[in-house]
């Protein structure tokens, strides 16, 4: 590994190519301790292309090299995901009308 990774925006293209490297990261990072999450290839590949899907949404990976060894994603809040879920905002979760 390299004393540092770099990190930058994944144009559209660059996200389906790497959807699998995505998908095998996040099972890898929250199959540890505290989340023991035990995912599959086929969720965390429904639930990546819901970036591709959404306006806004935003996927940023830290590479060494060309290997793939961290990622963050954004999506703007309520967005629709395919499973026709959204996410809510805090205030109306609550009960409060933003």
């Amino acid at each position: 590994m390299t004393d540092r990774a770099k990190v930058r925006p994944l144009a559209r293209n660059e996200i389906v190519s790497r959807l699998d490297d995505l998908a095998r990261l996040r099972i890898t990072v929250f199959r540890a301790f505290p989340y023991l999450y035990d995912g599959d290839m086929d969720y965390e590949r429904r639930y990546l292309a819901t970036y591709l899907e959404a306006d806004g949404a935003f996927v940023a990976g830290a590479f060494d090299g060309d290997e793939l060894v961290g990622a963050a994603t954004a999506a703007p809040l309520g967005m629709k995901r395919s499973s026709g879920s959204a996410t809510k905002l805090p205030t109306t979760v609550i009960g409060v009308s933003p």
